[in-house]
C-alpha cells in the first residue's frame, strides 16, 4: 500500500507540473499537490460502483451511434475491453482499480461527441488509378477546377474590405518559406507537406505568430520599438486587449506606472505611418486614463494599503464597478471580432469609443484620483454634474457615468450622518466629515449647546441643509444623554436614510428621454429605472468576470500559471493548433485589480442608477437643483423629528415655559407684588442706613418676597461693590437664577446679562419712583404743607411724576408685555433647540434696546439716568423741607426741562429716520411737560 501511495504522490506531482508550470520551489506547487493527492484520496471515485460506470460507458456508445458516429462506438467498446484485461497495479482484470480510473476519465472528460481531434487508425486506402499519361490521378486539380492560386493568394483578412494590388501581397513562397523555419519545430510539423506548392494553400491559411520574436528574445519586451507588420485586426485585438488592462503587449509599451505609448515601428500595409500612429496614440492615452483609475481602485481597496476614508472606498468601489461596465463592453467587441461575426476596423473601434473616451476625459478633467479629502472628492463629482448636465444631449453620457459615481460616494457620508441622527454619537475616526466633536467640551455648561460640536466648510450639495444637519445630530446626541423613552422608540422607528434618499429618485415617473447612454452598456436584463431599489451589505464573495478565452491570447502578464501546451487560436475564421509559448501563456490571467472586492450587489446597484439618468433627464430640471432638492428633503424630515423630539423633552419633563416665567417674573418686574415688597424694603435700609455692603440682606428681602410664587430658593443677589444713596450704586447688583440642566443651555451667560441690564435699568426707574412717592409723604405730614413754598414743591414733583409715569408705562405696556406676548407665542412654535437660544437672546436684546440700553441711544439714557438723579437729589433735599432753599427747586426745575427739551428733540429725530419708530408714544407723552409754565421764576 506505502508502494501504491508513494506511486501517486509522483504521478500527482507530475499531473500539477503539467497542468499548472509550477515548479517545486514555488509557493502553490505544495498547496496544489494536497488538493491533487486529497481528492484522489477522498473522491467518489475510489470507491467506485463498477455497474454505473458500466451503464455510463454503454450509453456513451449509444450516445455516438444516435450522433452517427458507429465507428467511434467501436473504438470506445474496443479500447474498454481491452483495458479492463489488463493488470493494474498488481490487481487482475476487471478489479476496483480499472473502474476507478474509467470513472475519473469519465469525470474529466467533456463533451466527447463535439471533440474534433479524434482520430481512428483506418487501414491504408487503396491506391489512385493511374492517369492516361501515366502521372498519379491529381484529386486536387479535379476539385479545384475554376478556382486559380492567385485569386485565393490575394486574399487576406483585410480582403473583405480593402482592395489589394500586387505589391500587397501577404507573403510570397520564398518568404513564407522563410518565415517557416524561425518557428518551432512542432509548429513546422504540424502544416509539413512533402510538396512546396500543394503547401502554398495552406501556409496562406495559417496565421503568422507576429509575437514569436518577443517570445525567443523578452528582453524585447521592454524596448519601446518593434519592427512588427500586422493586419488591422491584430491591431484592433491588441488595442483592446491593452485598453482591458494587460500589462505586455506587441503594439503597445506599457511602462510600470501604467503609461501607454506606442511602439516604433509597427506598421500595416494599408495605413500611413502618420494615421495609424494617430489612432493608436487615441487608444494609447485612453488606455493610460483607465490604467490610472485601475491604480486608484487597487491601492484604494488593497488590505495592506494605507488606511482611506469610507467616502473614498466608496469612490473606489462605484469606480470599478463603472470599469467593469466598460471591460463588459469591450470584451463584446473583442469577442465578435474574434468570432467574425462583425468587422470592426481601427477607426471603426474609434468611433465605437468616442463615447468611452469623453467619459474618461471627463472624469481626468476635475482630477477625481487626486482627491484627498471627501469634501474634494464630492465636489469633484458635483462640479461634473454641473458642468456636463447643461449642455443637454452632448453631455448624457458623462451623467450616466457621474451620477452614480456620485451616487455611490455620497453613500457613507449619508450613513454616519444617519447612524450620528438616531444613536447621538459621532463615529468618524477619519475625520471625514464636515462636523465634528469636541472632546473638551463637558456636558452640564452653559455653552455645551455650542460647543459640543462644530462645523466646518461643507460639501456643495449639503450647504443648503448643513445647519439643520448640527441641529439635528446635536438634538439626538442631547436627548440620548437625557435617556429618555421616546428616543429609544423613535431610534426602531427609523429607516435607512440612504435608501429613503434613494427612494426619492423614483417617487414620481417621469417620461423617458430618448436619446440614451452608449458606453458602458446596463447587463440585459436591465432593471428598470422605476423599479425600487434595494442595497444590501456587500458580500465577500467576488464578482467572477466572464472573459472571451481569445481576448486574452496576448496579454502577456507577469503572472506565471499554467495553460494547456494546445490552444485553439482562432485568426480570421481559421482554427490553427500551435504550441504556445510561456509568454503567451502567462496572459491567460487577470490582472490583479480585476479581482477587486466590488460585489454584485454593488454592481448591480451602479447600473440600478446609472437607469435613473434618463428618468432625471425627463424632468427638465437642473440636475444638481434636483438631487439638492432630494438631500434637503430627506434630511429635513430627520431634522424636524429629533428637534421636535428634543423640544418637548424640554418643554413637558424639564418646564422649560415655567423658567422663562420665573425669570420675567423677577428680572422683568412682572410680578408686581413681589417686587414692590423687595425694592420698598431696599431702598428703606438704604435711606435708613446709607450704605449696604452685605448682600445677606438683600437675599433675605427677596427670598421673603419671592416666597409667596416659591421661588425663593433659585433667585440669588450678589453685590460687586456696596450700595449707597445713589443711582449709579444700583448697578453693582447682579441677580443670578439657579437653572437645572439642560434648561440652562437656553440661559448663557450673555443672555443673563441682559437680563441683569434690564433689571438694573428697571430698578433705578422703581428707585426714582419711590423717591417722589416718599416726597409726597413728606410734603403730606409737614405742618407748612399750605404755604407758596409747599405748592411749588408739589408743582415741581407732580412734573417729575409725569415723566416717571410716561416712562414706566411705556416700559410696562409697549415694551415688556407686548414683547412677552410675542416671545411665548413663537416658543410655542419653535421647532429647534438653536432656534430657541436664538429666539431668546433676540427677545431680550429687543427689551434691551426698547428700553434704550443699546449704544445707539446712549446719549437717550444719559438723559433718562440724568432726570432719575435729579429726583433721587429732589427727594434729599426735600427729605428736611424746612431747609429745602428757592434756589434749590431754580435748579432742579432748570435742568428737568433741559433734559425733557432734549429727550423730546432727540426721540422726534429718531421717529423721523425711523430707527426707533416704537419711541412714538413715549415721545408724545413728554411733549406736554415742554409747554407747562416755569413754577420757580426768577
Amino acid at each position: 500500500m506505502a508502494a501504491l501511495f508513494a506511486k501517486c504522490i509522483h504521478l500527482a506531482r507530475q499531473l500539477v507540473e503539467v497542468l499548472t508550470g509550477f515548479t517545486p520551489d514555488e509557493e502553490n506547487y505544495q498547496r496544489t499537490t494536497e488538493f491533487v493527492l486529497s481528492n484522489f484520496k477522498y473522491h467518489r471515485f475510489l470507491s467506485v460502483n463498477s455497474n454505473n460506470t458500466k451503464r455510463k460507458l454503454s450509453d456513451l456508445a449509444t450516445k455516438f451511434r444516435v450522433h452517427s458516429l458507429p465507428e467511434r462506438a467501436e473504438w470506445l467498446e474496443k479500447c474498454v475491453g481491452d483495458f479492463l484485461k489488463l493488470s493494474l497495479f498488481e490487481s487482475f482484470s476487471e478489479s476496483e482499480n480499472h473502474y476507478a480510473i474509467l470513472s475519473f476519465l469519465l469525470c474529466l472528460s467533456q463533451s466527447p461527441t463535439s471533440h474534433t481531434s479524434f482520430t481512428i487508425s483506418q487501414p491504408d486506402p487503396l491506391p489512385l488509378p493511374p492517369a492516361r499519361d501515366g502521372r498519379p490521378f491529381d484529386w486536387g486539380h479535379y476539385l479545384m477546377e475554376g478556382v486559380s492560386f492567385e485569386e485565393y493568394e490575394s486574399s487576406s483578412d483585410d480582403s473583405e474590405f480593402i482592395p489589394c494590388s500586387d505589391e500587397d501581397l501577404p507573403l510570397s513562397s520564398h518568404e513564407l518559406s522563410h518565415d517557416c523555419k524561425s518557428h518551432d519545430q512542432s509548429h513546422d510539423s504540424a502544416i509539413e507537406t512533402s510538396d512546396a506548392e500543394q503547401e502554398l494553400p495552406v501556409r496562406l491559411s495559417v496565421c503568422r505568430p507576429y509575437w514569436k520574436p518577443v517570445t525567443l528574445y523578452p528582453s524585447l519586451v521592454n524596448r519601446p520599438s518593434l519592427s512588427i507588420q500586422l493586419t488591422e485586426i491584430q491591431a484592433v485585438r491588441e488595442s483592446l486587449w491593452v485598453l482591458l488592462g494587460v500589462r505586455r503587449s506587441c503594439v503597445y509599451f506599457i511602462n510600470e506606472g501604467g503609461v501607454v505609448t506606442v511602439r516604433n515601428g509597427i506598421t500595416l500595409s494599408h495605413l500611413s505611418l502618420k494615421s495609424l500612429a494617430r489612432i493608436l496614440e487615441t487608444f494609447a492615452e485612453l488606455a493610460t486614463k483607465l490604467n490610472r483609475f485601475r491604480r486608484v481602485v487597487m491601492v484604494t481597496q488593497s488590505p495592506r494599503g494605507e488606511r482611506v476614508c469610507q467616502t473614498q472606498e466608496a469612490f473606489a468601489d462605484s469606480l470599478n464597478c463603472y470599469l467593469l461596465s466598460v471591460d463588459e463592453t469591450l470584451q463584446k467587441i473583442e469577442k465578435k471580432v474574434s468570432e467574425k461575426r462583425e468587422f470592426v476596423s481601427l477607426l471603426n473601434l474609434s468611433n465605437k469609443l468616442n463615447s468611452l473616451n469623453l467619459q474618461v476625459s471627463a472624469l481626468t478633467s476635475v482630477d477625481l484620483c487626486s482627491c484627498s479629502t471627501p469634501k474634494s472628492l464630492l465636489d469633484s463629482l458635483w462640479l461634473l454634474l454641473s458642468t456636463y448636465d447643461p449642455i443637454g444631449p452632448v453631455g448624457c453620457d458623462v451623467i450616466s457615468v457621474a451620477l452614480p459615481l456620485y451616487l455611490m460616494s455620497v453613500c457613507p457620508y449619508i450613513s454616519t450622518l444617519d447612524q450620528w441622527m438616531v444613536s447621538g454619537t459621532l463615529h468618524d475616526p477619519m475625520k471625514e466629515l464636515f462636523i465634528q466633536s469636541n472632546a473638551e467640551s463637558v456636558p452640564g455648561g452653559y455653552n455645551y449647546w455650542r460647543d459640543c460640536y462644530h462645523s466646518t466648510e461643507p460639501p456643495v450639495c449639503f450647504k443648503g441643509i448643513s445647519r439643520q444637519l448640527l441641529i439635528a445630530g446635536k438634538s439626538c446626541h442631547l436627548s440620548m444623554s437625557l435617556g429618555s423613552q421616546s428616543v429609544i422608540e423613535m431610534k426602531k422607528s427609523r429607516d435607512n436614510l440612504y435608501l429613503e434618499f434613494l427612494s426619492h429618485f423614483t417617487s414620481s415617473p417621469p417620461e423617458q428621454r430618448l436619446i440614451e447612454p452608449h458606453l458602458p452598456e446596463p447587463p440585459s436584463p436591465e432593471p428598470h429605472p422605476l423599479e425600487p431599489l434595494s442595497f444590501e451589505p456587500p458580500s465577500l464573495e467576488p464578482r467572477p468576470l466572464e472573459l472571451h478565452s481569445q481576448s486574452l491570447e496576448s496579454s502577456h502578464l507577469d503572472v506565471h500559471v499554467h495553460v494547456p501546451d494546445h490552444i485553439p487560436y482562432k485568426e480570421d475564421g481559421l482554427l490553427v493548433l500551435s504550441n504556445v509559448d510561456p509568454l503567451l501563456r502567462e496572459a491567460l490571467i487577470l490582472l490583479p485589480w480585476k479581482q477587486s472586492k466590488t460585489t454584485n450587489e454593488s454592481y448591480e446597484l451602479y447600473m440600478r442608477l446609472q437607469g435613473l439618468v434618463p428618468v432625471i433627464n425627463a424632468l427638465n430640471r437642473p440636475m444638481t437643483e434636483f438631487i439638492e432638492d432630494i438631500i434637503n428633503n430627506t434630511f429635513k424630515s430627520r431634522f424636524y423629528e429629533s428637534s421636535k423630539l428634543l423640544m418637548e423633552i424640554l418643554k413637558d419633563d424639564y418646564q422649560l415655559l415655567a423658567h422663562f416665567s420665573n425669570v420675567k417674573c423677577v428680572l422683568l418686574m412682572s410680578a408686581g407684588d413681589c417686587i414692590h415688597h423687595f425694592t420698598n424694603n431696599l431702598f428703606s435700609k438704604l435711606q435708613a442706613c446709607h450704605q449696604i455692603s452685605d448682600p445677606i440682606f438683600l437675599n433675605n428681602a427677596l427670598s421673603e418676597s419671592l416666597q409667596t410664587r416659591q421661588l425663593n430658593e433659585r433667585f440669588t443677589v450678589d453685590l460687586s461693590t456696596p450700595l449707597s444713596v445713589t443711582m449709579e450704586s444700583l448697578n453693582s447688583i447682579n441677580i443670578t437664577y439657579d437653572v437645572p440642566w439642560p434648561v440652562n443651555l437656553v440661559f448663557p451667560q450673555g443672555v443673563m446679562s441682559t437680563y441683569n441690564g434690564v433689571f438694573r435699568f428697571l430698578l433705578q426707574m422703581k428707585y426714582a419712583r419711590w423717591c417722589l412717592d416718599s416726597v409726597w409723604i413728606n410734603i403730606k405730614s409737614s405742618c407748612h404743607s399750605m404755604s407758596p413754598l409747599m405748592h411749588k414743591i408739589s408743582l415741581l414733583r407732580a412734573k417729575l411724576l409725569h415723566f416717571m409715569t410716561s416712562i414706566n408705562h411705556y416700559l410696562l405696556t409697549r415694551i415688556l408685555h407686548s414683547s412677552g406676548l410675542e416671545f411665548e407665542e413663537k416658543v410655542l412654535n419653535c421647532t429647534d433647540m438653536d432656534s430657541l437660544i436664538s429666539l431668546h437672546h433676540s427677545y431680550i436684546s429687543t427689551i434691551h434696546d426698547r428700553c434704550l440700553l443699546n449704544q445707539k441711544a446712549q446719549i437717550v439714557k444719559e438723559a433718562i439716568l440724568k432726570i432719575f438723579s435729579l429726583t433721587l437729589k429732589f427727594y434729599n433735599l426735600t427729605y428736611t423741607l424746612s431747609k429745602f432753599r428757592y434756589e434749590d427747586g431754580q435748579s432742579i426745575e432748570e435742568e428737568f426741562s433741559k433734559c425733557c427739551r432734549f429727550l423730546v428733540s432727540c426721540l422726534m429725530s429718531h421717529i423721523k429716520r425711523g430707527s426707533f419708530p416704537h419711541l412714538e408714544t413715549l415721545s408724545f407723552s413728554l411733549t406736554p411737560l415742554l409747554s407747562l409754565n416755569r413754577i420757580f421764576t426768577n
